[in-house]
């Protein structure tokens, strides 16, 4: 069975949803993580073996306008978010 429209063409309609989806409040599109990372100062612990990584930091990385844009969330806010979803 084939479809009238070609896959493609819904390309435009999932854009526009993934666009009105990011408005509503409280929903983050994109990802939310959390990571531990080195500083790169060399005599910290994050350098030794095994490291001693700073954080954690939760980050929120999504696409605005085709570039990727991260940003750190407090506990509080990461709390709010994922209350709300």
């Amino acid at each position: 069975m084939s479809t009238s429209k070609p896959i493609n063409a819904w390309a435009a309609t999932r854009r526009a949803l993934a666009e009105a989806m990011g408005q509503i409040d409280g929903l983050l599109p994109g990802s939310v993580v959390r990571r531990h990372m080195r500083c790169g100062k060399q005599d910290c612990a994050c350098t030794a073996d095994p490291p001693t990584l700073h954080g954690p930091y939760i980050q929120w990385t999504r696409t605005v306008n085709g570039k990727t844009v991260t940003r750190y969330l407090s506990e509080d806010e990461l709390a709010r978010y994922h209350r709300q979803a």
